[in-house]
């Protein structure tokens, strides 16, 4: 189980929540926490297979009330913080897009919220296993014209070379 970490504030502007005094920058620790908020739900958005090196796009939904929030990606085998992204404004949901995607595991999120001058943290969310996967991703021909008739072989194009079939 992963321990309540001290994440930045998140100070929702424009709505009656905000509080000038606080910033973004003060800590939001169990000490000054109202509890656990609901658990988001983490979905996984790219389709197919996971090759390594290509990028993965997770998205990281609280429920609707908790809208403008602050969400952390983790890795939750070992408590490793992926990225931390805001909310826009009147959305309760980021999309995590890793560009170049390596790391196997299980992946969590959570997302934190300053309510007057309490700041409320999220139970974390469903894990989602991601696996890389070794076989090829698709298949192509070579590029260029053939002549009416004539034979075409097929490639299949691995993460970093081609293979004849």
């Amino acid at each position: 189980m992963l321990g309540i970490p001290r994440f930045p504030r998140v100070v929702p502007m424009g709505s009656h929540r905000y509080n000038p005094v606080l910033s973004k920058a003060t800590d939001c620790s169990a000490n000054d926490s109202m509890g656990l908020l609901p658990a988001p739900n983490l979905t996984l958005l790219t389709e197919g297979a996971i090759f390594k090196g290509r990028s993965v796009s997770l998205q990281c939904a609280a429920p609707s009330i908790y809208q403008e929030s602050t969400f952390h990606l983790q890795i939750r085998d070992d408590g490793k913080l992926v990225e931390t992204k805001e909310a826009p404004k009147s959305m309760h949901s980021v999309t995590f897009t890793i560009a170049e995607f390596t790391v196997p595991g299980n992946y969590v999120c959570r997302y934190q919220q300053l309510v007057s001058t309490t700041c409320g943290i999220s139970k974390s969310s469903n894990i989602l296993h991601l696996t890389l996967s070794a076989v090829p991703d698709f298949t192509t021909s070579p590029p260029g014209p053939t002549k009416a008739g004539g034979k075409i072989k097929s490639f299949i194009k691995y993460p970093d070379e081609f293979y004849p079939r």
